[in-house]
């Protein structure tokens, strides 16, 4: 049987790192793209981020959207994080074409867009999603024997590296110190604050 000439897409990337920004300009580019986001279904059902209780709901409508979607003959960009390979296997069960798109940002300039756009809840999913990352590592084997990580390309293993998701513990305390600057800064002036981090571009 022929594959299919459309495509299944996911982003792999942290709050704020600039999927949904990757995905508005991807859906632009050709015609018969579309975004299937889980936070816009969060919104539209209970108009708020995320809710324990809703959560088996809103991935049951995430996927029938996108395999109607696919169905209808689309391209279809998941925008989500996939930060993890619990994840990304549940794409590879729906569509037989699937393709990952990185969006890989530094784990602090997450937290400094998550504090100036008003997102201070994000600050610790943030950093608990940076220190559960597995993309991009090599293959390895869970408590159940089961394969995770992935085999990326030499480029995505740079920009990795760059982006110090291969030193998680270096990245770590400069995570912790942002949040403690910023809940310092709150207790002394209020919530309604930016703030500036220091790092390379």
């Amino acid at each position: 049987m022929p594959l299919p000439k459309n495509k299944l897409y996911y982003t792999v990337g942290l709050p704020r790192c600039g999927k949904s920004t990757y995905c508005n300009k991807w859906v632009e580019k050709k015609p018969k793209r579309v975004i299937v986001c889980p936070d816009d279904i969060r919104q539209a059902l209970y108009g708020q981020d995320f809710l324990m209780e809703a959560e088996s709901m809103v991935w049951s409508m995430t996927h029938y959207q996108i395999k109607a979607l696919l169905n209808r003959g689309f391209d279809v960009i998941v925008d989500s994080t996939n930060y993890n390979w619990n994840m990304r296997k549940q794409w590879y069960k729906i569509w037989p074409v699937v393709i990952d798109i990185p969006v890989i940002t530094k784990p602090e300039i997450c937290l400094q867009r998550a504090i100036n756009t008003s997102k201070p809840d994000l600050l610790l999913v943030i950093v608990n999603m940076f220190e559960n990352w597995d993309y991009g590592i090599p293959f390895e084997k869970d408590e159940n024997n089961q394969r995770y990580g992935s085999a990326v390309e030499t480029k995505q293993k740079n920009k990795l590296s760059k982006a110090g998701y291969y030193d998680k513990e270096e990245k770590l305390e400069v995570c912790n110190l942002i949040i403690n600057e910023y809940n310092e800064a709150v207790d002394e002036l209020g919530e309604d604050i930016e703030i500036e981090v220091e790092f390379e571009e």
